[in-house]
């Protein structure tokens, strides 16, 4: 499984942008605007989460914004900060009223970087760990 996940982030890394693509093309440039490329984000932006139904963006938009604005500065955050920083990518709950009860893709995808040991979390605090 973990092998053909790996293919798979490859195969979109290496992918040309489509030039009409500019949502596309908007990120990457963000991206260059805090020194990075696509070949440099790190392998756990761009995971999985069952809660992503949940998002307007496409997992490795949002999740490089919270690599980029929290978890590489290496100073703790809160879930809260977090959710606040993503809130504008969240689509609105009554999207899915047949859902009741939704999961949280922020407290998600922070909760598998901890499995993952890429973050502690204490107390509601997350801090990246010091030899990632």
């Amino acid at each position: 499984m973990e092998q053909a996940w790996n293919k798979e982030k490859s195969i979109w890394r290496n992918r040309p942008v489509p030039f009409h693509n500019l949502s596309e093309t908007k990120w990457r440039k963000w991206l260059y605007q805090h020194q990075l490329s696509v070949h440099q984000l790190p392998p756990f932006v761009y995971l999985p989460i069952s809660g992503q139904f949940r998002m307007k963006e496409q997992p490795w938009r949002w999740q490089s914004e919270l690599f980029v604005k929290l978890i590489f500065q290496k100073r703790a955050f809160s879930l809260t900060q977090a959710k606040k920083l993503m809130e504008r990518y969240y689509l609105p709950i009554n999207h899915y009223p047949l859902i009741n009860q939704s999961p949280d893709p922020t407290l998600q995808y922070l909760q598998l970087l901890v499995k993952r040991e890429i973050l502690i979390e204490q107390n509601g605090v997350f801090k990246r760990k010091e030899n990632i």
